[in-house]
């Protein structure tokens, strides 16, 4: 192919190329939330009071990291819905309070080393675009962070938990493998009631 040619391709087809790219640079394509913030959050923070190690390593405060991109309007928004349900007096995971930790990753080229800057104990992951999911796996798997989000296609890519909706009622989704690289160590309980991928 000459580049006039590359040229007139890029011209005619610029979504099916930034497609391509995003694919190429192995970056997650936009995905949106199954189920409100306020509906699925408190489900997820639930579904880790069944993980016994991670009951084993938290301390006076949970530390809830947010993934989110500022300069993308909806992941933002998922983002100002996360804030207002962990504001809440009653919110809490196992007990214990929870501080939010914003991650935007609008500009970030290493999202690995971006969480290496953090100490969390719990990472939500709202919806983004381009930004690397085995980044995320693999900073989870070094610092024994669980992974959980709203959106189901991210548990299937491997983010360890996750909320979709099964006949308009919630559905508790779980990535075994990615749950398990990060050190968690679920109930028979709760994997009876989710679906499992692995």
């Amino acid at each position: 192919m000459t580049s006039r040619t590359l040229i007139a391709v890029l011209r005619c087809c610029p979504l099916q190329v930034a497609a391509l790219l995003l694919l190429v640079r192995g970056g997650c394509a936009a995905q949106s939330i199954a189920a409100p913030v306020e509906m699925h959050l408190p489900l997820l923070t639930k579904v880790i009071e069944y993980d016994r190690t991670f009951r084993e390593k938290i301390h006076k405060v949970v530390k809830l990291g947010v993934i989110y991109q500022k300069s993308w309007r909806p992941s933002a928004a998922v983002f100002d819905e996360v804030l207002s349900v962990t504001s809440r007096a009653a919110f809490t995971v196992c007990g214990v309070p929870v501080q939010v930790v914003p991650i935007d990753v609008s500009g970030a080229d290493d999202v690995q080393e971006l969480l290496g800057k953090y100490s969390i104990d719990l990472l939500y992951l709202a919806p983004v675009r381009g930004v690397s999911l085995e980044e995320i796996k693999s900073a989870s798997a070094e610092q024994h962070f669980r992974t959980i989000t709203g959106v189901p296609q991210y548990v299937e890519d491997g983010i360890a938990i996750g909320i979709d909706l099964r006949n308009d009622r919630p559905l508790i989704v779980i990535n075994l493998t990615a749950a398990r690289a990060c050190g968690a160590d679920l109930s028979a309980q709760v994997l009876r009631l989710a679906r499992v991928v692995e």
